[in-house]
């Protein structure tokens, strides 16, 4: 069996003189670098170990990354900014070996990763650890299946996963050795963590940086580095377009992708018209997490034909239908339930370090959750979901637990909405509670201000056996 070690080991290996990461500051680190911390006993010492990486998108943390996956260390992905209630409930949950963390406000105590080019983050290990359990040997990595930061459910991402998942994105994008990506999603991100394992995998190097489209300091990078490759979920897009990016002209840009919702169908068109005039590769590609994460993609000229389309399944990946009944749909323009079957199907989820030895429960397949249709070239189409969940800002989102999130304060409430706009009814909130409870929520959940609606309402309607009547609710 090939493991995430020996894959991403080897591509290290193999671009040693390549640089790898450069941030806005200078830092730079070549592949050769990340390949020495690798090497090191400490790195070796946390192989089939869990640990918990804090990431962000800065090059020291990235490296450290870098190194415990082509270590063998099984990374858990947590988000920067978790708040220390929920990190705590996390570290309690799993029991990690050692966390990867920044060194600021951290009360760091022990057995630390050290070397002169790592000044701001560090992998630290944690002696109180009740690291005694075993882990699936196919077990790889852990991603996180809510855009909330306090959740402990996650996916059990196996080598197979990972390796075929980066194969067959890394194939159908067609990243190159010189190619060169800026960050613009959060590495803990199943879609951003895609992007670094592919661009890893192939020799090409990372800018990183937490500016935004609106900081000039994010552009001077992407002129500086000659960048090549730029994705980004809806809401990026959305912003590129309002920055009038479409009427730019950037020589090196050779590849958009987006994912992480439906885009708007007016941006999406004005995407594919600049792409086509200045020869750029455009990808809309669909998945989920338990994906690792890509399932399908979509480009020009197919686009052109079927814009709405997610397109067909990555190689070895196949996508089709069930009714109702749980038959197979055989024919197109059937909605049905988008099941999908292959390689890069995760393991399982998993809710602590007991579920860390588990088997294979998923067995290669998956069922979505999404209701799609064919048509007469077997190109998808996503038309809705059966779950309560929406993408916002790329971050998958419960609205059940978001519900269930305002009731704690008091509201009694009925979340509904789609991946463009989620709205809090609530019953007996007050302008001046409705302010403060937004707040709480774009902060909790990380939703942008317009991708919020909280208003009141004087009931909550309700069928007839009790249960809160969501279609009702949501035309208010």
């Amino acid at each position: 069996m090939i493991t995430a070690k020996t894959y991403f080991s080897g591509a290290i290996n193999q671009f040693l003189d390549n640089d790898l990461l450069c941030d806005t500051t200078g830092t730079r680190f070549k592949y050769s670098n990340v390949n020495d911390f690798c090497k090191s006993t400490f790195f070796q010492a946390l192989e089939r170990k869990l640990v918990v990486c804090k990431l962000t998108n800065e090059a020291e943390c990235l490296a450290l990354y870098f190194a415990l996956l082509a270590s063998g260390a099984i990374p858990l992905l947590a988000s920067s900014d978790i708040s220390e209630q929920d990190y705590s409930k996390l570290l309690h949950a799993y029991q990690p070996a050692a966390e990867l963390i920044p060194l600021a406000g951290s009360a760091v105590h022990g057995e630390c990763f050290r070397h002169d080019s790592i000044r701001k983050y560090t992998v630290h290990i944690l002696k109180n650890s009740s690291f005694k359990y075993l882990a699936n040997d196919q077990l790889a990595l852990l991603l996180p299946t809510s855009g909330s930061t306090g959740s402990v459910k996650y996916v059990r991402i196996s080598h197979e996963n990972i390796i075929s998942n980066t194969k067959a994105i890394s194939a159908y994008l067609k990243i190159k050795e010189s190619d060169r990506v800026i960050t613009t999603l959060p590495a803990n991100y199943s879609y951003g963590a895609s992007v670094l394992h592919t661009h890893l995998s192939k020799g090409s190097s990372i800018i990183t940086t937490k500016a935004s489209f609106f900081d000039n300091k994010f552009w001077n990078l992407f002129k500086d580095h000659k960048i090549t490759t730029l994705n980004g979920v809806p809401f990026h897009y959305e912003m590129l377009k309002r920055l009038n990016f479409h009427k730019k002209n950037f020589p090196d840009l050779r590849i958009m992708t987006q994912a992480g919702g439906v885009l708007n169908s007016e941006v999406k068109s004005c995407f594919i018209n600049y792409s086509i005039e200045n020869c750029i590769s455009f990808f809309v590609m669909y998945g989920q997490t338990e994906a690792s994460p890509r399932i399908s993609y979509i480009s020009i000229p197919d686009l052109l034909e079927a814009p709405d389309s997610i397109g067909l399944g990555l190689d070895g990946c196949r996508l089709f239908l069930r009714n109702e009944d749980g038959n197979i749909i055989s024919a197109p323009h059937i909605i049905g339930e988008l099941n999908v079957v292959g390689p890069n199907i995760a393991m399982g989820y998993a809710h602590s370090y007991k579920d860390l030895a588990s088997v294979n429960k998923f067995q290669g397949s998956l069922k979505t959750g999404d209701l799609a249709y064919y048509d007469e070239q077997k190109r998808f189409y996503i038309v809705g979901r059966i779950s309560r969940f929406v993408k916002i800002v790329g971050r998958r989102l419960s609205l059940d637990e978001l519900q269930l999130y305002v009731s704690e304060y008091g509201f009694d409430n009925v979340c509904t909405g789609d991946d463009v706009l989620v709205k809090v009814g609530c019953v007996d909130i007050s302008p001046k509670e409705q302010k403060l409870l937004k707040k709480k929520l774009i902060t909790k959940f990380s939703m942008p201000n317009n991708a919020l609606k909280i208003f009141r309402i004087e009931k909550i309607e309700r069928t007839s056996s009790g249960k809160i009547a969501y279609a009702k609710n949501d035309k208010k």
